[in-house]
């Protein structure tokens, strides 16, 4: 299968949780929808703002949805989370007022991301890949929001094989088609960690469609035949 390949990153991230409280809470890592609108950024693609009250879903998410998409945190990726506080003088999201946000964001997150065509049209995906490899962008990618630039570095076009098995899966993967072998041993340095995460929008409102995601250094086995797994040298990756 043919994949792009790029290294994620940046000082900081926000992906914002849809529940309120006195601070703006993060996700822990990017994902499937957030990168839905980086890449619709680069390549020119209207958001939120520019959709229709009859439309389903905006343009990006319309056109990208059919993406597949691995995603691999660096080091355990359990990254160090900070809050800061934002003013927002412009008066644009405040009718007229300064608006004070607390919110939590990620510190020096870093990923590999791995693209495939999946069900999205032939040329959208050369349009991608085109734009990466040229390092293009319509609009300039952010991790979140604008106080965080996204830096995209080394990016290769990969055919990587179809795993038929799978010991360890290196990248996110849904929980409900894996068991994971934790072993108690206090001297391997174990990790798991699992977190709800959007994988999509429902229709006209746009609210996210979540599932639980994991992400570990043990062992896993399949709970029954599994599609997606693919193999990057000694990396095993899970496609979204």
């Amino acid at each position: 299968m043919e994949s792009i390949k790029f290294t994620l990153s940046g000082t900081g991230a926000t992906f914002k949780r849809p529940y309120i409280n006195t601070v703006n809470l993060s996700y822990s890592h990017i994902h499937k929808v957030a990168l839905f609108g980086l890449l619709g950024a680069i390549i020119g693609l209207k958001g939120h703002r520019h959709k229709e009250k009859d439309q389903l879903y905006p343009d990006f998410y319309t056109k990208l949805k059919g993406l597949q998409v691995s995603i691999v945190p660096y080091g355990d990726g359990l990254y160090y989370k900070d809050k800061k506080t934002f003013t927002e003088t412009t008066g644009f999201f405040n009718h007229g007022d300064t608006l004070i946000v607390k919110e939590q964001y990620l510190v020096n997150p870093k990923w590999d991301i791995y693209l495939a065509k999946g069900k999205t049209e032939d040329t959208l995906f050369e349009e991608i890949k085109r734009s990466l490899l040229n390092r293009e962008a319509i609009f300039e990618p952010f991790l979140g929001k604008n106080h965080f630039p996204a830096s995209i570095e080394q990016v290769e076009i990969l055919e990587i094989p179809e795993a038929d098995d799978a010991l360890f899966i290196h990248s996110l993967f849904p929980t409900e088609m894996f068991d994971v072998e934790i072993t108690g041993d206090i001297e391997q340095d174990e990790y798991v960690y699992k977190e709800f995460m959007p994988m999509g929008f429902t229709p006209y409102l746009n609210h996210y469609r979540e599932e639980e995601l994991a992400w570990t250094n043990c062992m896993i086995e399949a709970k029954e035949s599994v599609k997606g797994l693919y193999q990057d040298k000694e990396k095993t990756l899970y496609f979204l």
